[in-house]
């Protein structure tokens, strides 16, 4: 093959509306960025990334592509208590925040007289 039958692949041959409903199409495809632009014949993956720099900013943050659209999720999350287990002898006293000290306390002098 000769180099006067190479085609080269024109970036400017694609209006913004084509590229954006490129892009789009991608999008929908749900696919890897490479992984689909490598199936396309008519575009490289260089001049795919140029459009959609240029036409879909939000998609790209600090000049790295984002493969997806991010989702969240919501997370139920368990803190621990703030609890202080006291054990003495066979006993096990478990005190948590905001507890009673007088109650504490009570409940010491009973389990010091109980032995």
């Amino acid at each position: 093959m000769n180099e006067s039958t190479l085609q080269p692949l024109a970036e400017h041959s694609k209006t913004d509306l084509e590229w954006t409903e490129i892009i789009e199409e991608w999008r929908r495809s749900g696919e890897n960025m490479a992984e689909w632009v490598r199936r396309q014949s008519d575009f490289s993956y260089d001049q795919f990334a140029k459009a959609r720099r240029r036409l879909s900013p939000e998609d790209t943050r600090k000049g790295e592509f984002l493969e997806s659209k991010t989702t969240w999720s919501s997370v139920a999350v368990a803190l621990p208590s703030s609890t202080v287990d006291l054990h003495y002898r066979d006993y096990k006293l478990v005190i948590s925040s905001g507890f009673d000290r007088e109650l504490v306390q009570e409940l010491l002098e009973v389990l010091a007289d109980a032995n």
